[in-house]
């Protein structure tokens, strides 16, 4: 593949043209005088070439430098507009967040059903700071934002370990929810008022966002290390997929976990003739998660 930086074939190919026209010119009207004293203006000629040569290359390049720019400028337009859309959903889901708190504490609904609101806030505020640390390595590094944990610095700050820390502080919210209504769950199948299925609802939820927690400090620990040295790139990086397909794994055997307890349930309701259609579709959702169980496996012995 020719070179981005090299001039074109129909550039050198014209450039030649030129040369042999000047040269056929001179012979046609030059004098007698030795090969010798022709020499300086064949080196001009010569230089003439190397500069053309050069300064066609010189144009390859500004002209990528502007497109350079110009995609930045974009990317920065962009990030401008996401930013400012998502500072006016933050504000947007605060106030719903206030108005559910607010009827909750007038005794016109329950507790739980602010967490929704509550997630929503923690969901939007997470992604616009994100979006903030992306506007600083646009800016500090000049190039497309990289969530690579082999990423290097931009100048002195470690963009990708912050990245990091907004889903570690995100997953410490959302598991505070979610483990506050495994508690309410928890209370209300004691005191007979919800089924058992309401609970492990409740119990599932918490577990994956556990999972999440578990994942995060792991790759916040695997970007430690290659930050001081401990570990080369390629290494970080194939430990980043081996950690990512771990966690699927565990994420799987935890809904095939509940889903057996699901479809024990359901086939003594079906046995005692107080449901039917309750077994079937449990049944189907379990060979699919252990199906996907088995792929992510497979995936595991590849990377290892």
């Amino acid at each position: 593949m020719q070179d981005m930086h090299e001039p074109s074939p129909e550039f050198t190919r014209f450039l030649e043209w030129q040369t042999r026209t000047t040269l056929r010119r001179g012979d046609r009207f030059a004098d007698d005088r030795p090969a010798s004293s022709r020499l300086p203006r064949l080196a001009r000629i010569a230089a003439l070439v190397l500069a053309s040569l050069f300064a066609g290359a010189g144009a390859v390049v500004a002209a990528e430098r502007i497109q350079e720019s110009r995609e930045l400028e974009v990317l920065l337009e962009q990030n401008r507009v996401r930013g400012e859309l998502a500072a006016r959903r933050v504000a947007a889901a605060k106030e719903l967040e206030a108005a559910a708190r607010r009827a909750y504490e007038m005794g016109s609904q329950s507790i739980t059903s602010t967490f929704g609101a509550t997630l929503r806030v923690a969901e939007l505020e997470r992604e616009a700071a994100h979006l903030e640390l992306d506007r600083a390595e646009l800016v500090g590094a000049r190039r497309e934002v990289d969530l690579r944990l082999s990423a290097p610095l931009v100048g002195t700050r470690d963009l990708v370990s912050e990245h990091l820390r907004v889903d570690a502080a995100y997953h410490a919210r959302v598991l505070e929810v979610r483990e506050t209504d495994e508690a309410f769950a928890t209370a209300a199948y004691e005191s007979g008022v919800v089924p058992r299925a309401e609970l492990r609802r409740a119990t599932r939820l918490a577990d994956a966002v556990r999972l999440d927690v578990r994942r995060t400090e792991e790759r916040l620990a695997l970007r430690a290390d290659f930050a001081v040295g401990r570990i080369e790139a390629l290494d970080c990086e194939r430990r980043d997929l081996v950690g990512g397909a771990e966690h699927r794994k565990r994420a799987l055997e935890s809904s095939a976990k509940h889903l057996r307890e699901s479809l024990e349930e359901a086939r003594i309701i079906e046995s005692q003739g107080m449901g039917t259609g309750l077994v079937q579709p449990l049944e189907m959702e379990l060979d699919l998660v252990e199906v996907e169980s088995d792929l992510v496996e497979l995936e595991l012995e590849l990377l290892r």
